[in-house]
């Protein structure tokens, strides 16, 4: 442990490596371009644990904070210009800011990257957590349900990603996203989910409800039921203000208090309007668990109204 972290800290710059000649320091040529090397591929590392914290855990959880912070002290101590950290694949290979990297950790993010049909990403200066978050959360998303979207562009476009910069790969070309593989990250933060089936099968119980609730009929929507909407928009947004940051469990349950007082109709509006925000999969999961008879009777309700066809 007390090795591994000695490396973490020497790839991030934070420490430097002497050889002592004579009693003198004599510090290693090029260790700046190494250090930063260095210091990309353990921000790729934490946004891997990212985009795997994304599928389990709620969006406050400590875990999900912790490789946040990570993530931004690694970002914000590297020296960028307005380009920003950019991120290329060129052939079989990735290349970070023009230089060439064979870190084995960065080409499975290539790999991944390529699945996904992206050839390009850069991270601009001013990035924002919540940028990353949703970015991450995009990552996450089972290839089937992305696909039922519109695609990996579609998908990123309505996230308003205004510091994260993607570059797509042309319609009908790159491989597939079916039948990919999750990326997950060799860590120490990551010992206690390594032999989680959950993770080596890539299918989450949370990933299944958002499907479930992207093929849920749409209702029309009064003006009276879509000032509702806002009310209750409203208010989940300013319990997530209060819970942002320490309620852990607690926000799940009050978050899903207004919207549950909603009629079915108006619910399945609001919660629809909810699918991609990367605070909600996890109150979505219990608001359709508990709306499960009411859904049910709503949808036999509609069927029964339907003119018959001659």
């Amino acid at each position: 442990m007390t090795c591994q972290v000695a490396v973490e800290l020497l790839e991030t710059g934070s420490i430097r490596c002497q050889e002592s000649r004579d009693g003198t320091g004599a510090p290693p040529a090029a260790a700046g371009a190494r250090s930063q090397t260095g210091a990309v591929a353990l921000m790729v590392r934490h946004l891997g644990m990212l985009v795997n914290f994304l599928s389990l855990y709620p969006f406050n959880h400590a875990n999900i904070m912790s490789v946040l912070e990570e993530f931004f002290f690694l970002f914000d101590g590297l020296t960028l210009d307005g380009s920003g950290l950019s991120l290329e694949l060129d052939g079989e290979g990735l290349s970070v800011a023009g230089r060439p990297v064979e870190d084995p950790l960065m080409l499975e993010f290539r790999a991944y990257l390529s699945q996904r049909r992206l050839e390009s990403l850069a991270f601009l200066p001013q990035l924002k957590r919540d940028e990353l978050m949703s970015f991450a959360f995009v990552l996450a998303l089972p290839a089937d349900f992305v696909e039922s979207l519109g695609g990996i562009e579609v998908v990123s476009r309505t996230q308003h990603l205004h510091h994260v910069r993607i570059g797509f790969a042309p319609p009908g070309t790159g491989p597939s996203m079916r039948g990919e593989k999750m990326f997950v990250v060799p860590s120490r933060f990551l010992e206690i989910l390594l032999d989680n089936p959950a993770l080596s099968r890539g299918t989450f119980r949370i990933f299944q409800s958002l499907k479930r609730i992207h093929r849920l009929p749409s209702f029309p929507v009064s003006r009276e039921a879509a000032m509702e909407i806002e009310m209750a928009d409203q208010d989940t947004e300013r319990i997530f203000g209060v819970y942002s940051r320490g309620g852990r469990e607690k926000y799940i349950e009050k978050v899903i208090i207004p919207v549950m007082k909603l009629h079915p109709a108006t619910r399945i509006a609001f919660i629809k309007r909810k699918l991609l925000d990367v605070r909600w999969p996890f109150p979505l999961d219990n608001i359709l668990a508990l709306s499960h008879n009411d859904f049910e009777k709503l949808e036999r309700l509609s069927q029964a109204r339907r003119p018959s066809t001659p």
